[in-house]
């Protein structure tokens, strides 16, 4: 009987320690696990939105129904990330049904053959994933490239964008260029990853507290790099001239209140660039966040949440 209880009891635990045994040594394995995790630990369920030809990857959560009224809020990833990279951000609203998407090219959505991606391209492709998700008006947000693009999108279709929340966004001539706009004004591709030492350094580079990544993820980030590379190396192609000032001059075709927010020491997106979307967009409200880089969600999560807070519950026009 005993034999049968310790049997009972061991077994499971020499199952888990078997699976993760397997896991960290099988880094596609373990990058899907984290990945399905991160999403549930925040209620995000991971779905897949058919749109023409295209199948869209989305990560999803329903409102708490905390905050009735309020739209949905589409978030945008940036370059060279995916849904996932908007988990933290999706947390900070719990009130609001929350919608993530891999953009084309990203994640595990594959860049449709014959795509031209330009701004115009993702512009209309996210108006095709907002009409089959059945949205008519949303609050909408992105980061770095995702807030270029969400900037694109509010100036072409300000009748669905109800308010706009730039997280480091791009797309304008920066007053102060930095060491990273200098490097790709020779041409480089400063977000370039062939190697786990590319990765590192560009983790170091966009957060200004590099999150601790286990190594069988570290390898599995690696290996998706290497395979969408040739699908990235056709979007910096076509999305360079934007991402480096193609917002310049039609920053007053925003329509809707929009928050602008950076970090201090972003190295990547220059914080003086917030000062240009500020003074372009008639009703900005911009916020820098001291201590925070790139990914200021991720480097001072409660000083980005109370801005979205503040900003996003504010009374509305109805």
């Amino acid at each position: 009987m005993r034999r049968k209880i310790l049997i009972a009891v061991l077994a499971p635990i020499v199952a888990l320690c078997i699976g993760l045994i397997t896991l960290w040594n099988w880094p596609a394995g373990f990058e899907w696990t984290i990945r399905k995790l991160g999403g549930l630990a925040f209620g995000l369920m991971t779905t897949t939105v058919v749109v023409g030809d295209q199948s869209w990857p989305v990560m999803e959560r329903a409102p708490d129904g905390s905050a009735p009224g309020l739209p949905p809020l589409l978030l945008l990833h940036g370059f060279g990330t995916s849904k996932e990279a908007m988990t933290m951000v999706a947390a900070m609203r719990p009130e609001q049904r929350v919608i993530a998407p891999d953009l084309p090219g990203f994640g595990d959505h594959p860049l449709p053959d014959g795509a031209t991606p330009d701004a115009a391209w993702y512009v209309e492709q996210v108006d095709r994933l907002r009409a089959a998700l059945g949205i008519e008006r949303m609050d909408l947000g992105g980061t770095s490239m995702g807030g270029a693009l969400a900037t694109a999108y509010a100036i072409a279709h300000p009748e669905r964008v109800d308010r706009l929340v730039l997280l480091a966004p791009a797309g304008v001539d920066p007053p102060v260029r930095n060491e990273f706009m200098k490097l790709a004004d020779t041409g480089a591709n400063p977000l370039d990853i062939q190697s786990r030492d590319d990765l590192v350094r560009i983790m170091g580079m966009v957060f200004k507290r590099p999150p601790p990544v286990p190594e069988p993820l570290l390898a599995a980030m690696v290996e998706r790099a290497q395979r969408l590379r040739p699908a990235t190396l056709r979007i910096v192609a076509a999305l360079r001239p934007f991402l480096e000032g193609g917002l310049d001059g039609q920053l007053d075709g925003v329509q809707a209140p929009t928050l602008v927010l950076y970090g201090e020491e972003d190295r990547v997106t220059d914080p003086s660039m917030a000062r240009v979307f500020g003074d372009g967009i008639r009703l900005s409200t911009v916020v820098l966040v001291p201590d925070a880089g790139h990914v200021p969600f991720s480097d001072a999560p409660d000083a980005v949440r109370r801005a979205m807070q503040s900003f996003l519950d504010a009374p509305r026009d109805r």
